[in-house]
């Protein structure tokens, strides 16, 4: 998770592409000492990894990434910056749900809230939906059960509308150790 630029040289015989020059745009230190900083870095790095298969140029991605790690990089507290880049990512990929203060439920398969409880297993219940919502607006779970439900029902979220395995990140166990 560096911000390089580098010039790079393909040959037409072969799939593999040769590195000229490589060198970090920002002042970054990679092998800097903050736990906290690190965990979150391997932690969007792996689940980055899984949701972004694209192959071709996205420059309104790359923009919206290179804010938001540029955020990470400069906060002081870490603590929520996991839950507010989850959900302003969903704005961007275009999976923001629907949500609807009136309704005690939320569809995960749909990707908005209803009012009876779906026939299905994922959805969030009264509880974790008011948190789910809180979440979307920047308020975020008061203790850790609470948070540890919400990132689960954001990455099962994130699982079903993109059709990806996020419930096995190696990185969330180490993450959820060291925010707990």
């Amino acid at each position: 998770m560096s911000f390089i630029a580098f010039v790079s040289y393909h040959s037409n015989k072969s799939n593999i592409s040769r590195l000229q020059e490589v060198s970090f745009t920002i002042d970054y230190n990679p092998y800097e000492t903050d736990v906290a900083t690190n965990s979150l870095r391997y932690f969007i790095a792996e689940f980055l990894g899984k949701i972004i298969k694209e192959h071709e140029q996205n420059k309104s991605l790359y923009h919206f990434l290179e804010k938001e790690l540029k955020q990470l990089q400069n906060r002081e507290d870490k603590m929520f910056i996991h839950f507010n880049f989850l959900v302003a990512l969903l704005n961007e990929l275009g999976l923001q749900p629907h949500l609807e203060d009136e309704d005690p439920y939320f569809d995960l398969v749909e990707g908005t809230s209803v009012k009876l409880k779906p026939k299905h297993n994922d959805y969030c219940d009264q509880e974790l939906f008011m948190f789910f919502k809180n979440s979307i607006k920047s308020e975020l779970a008061p203790n850790k059960r609470l948070r540890v439900a919400l990132l689960n029902t954001i990455l099962r979220y994130y699982s079903i509308q993109l059709n990806v395995d996020l419930e096995n990140l190696k990185s969330k166990k180490v993450f959820e150790a060291v925010f707990s």
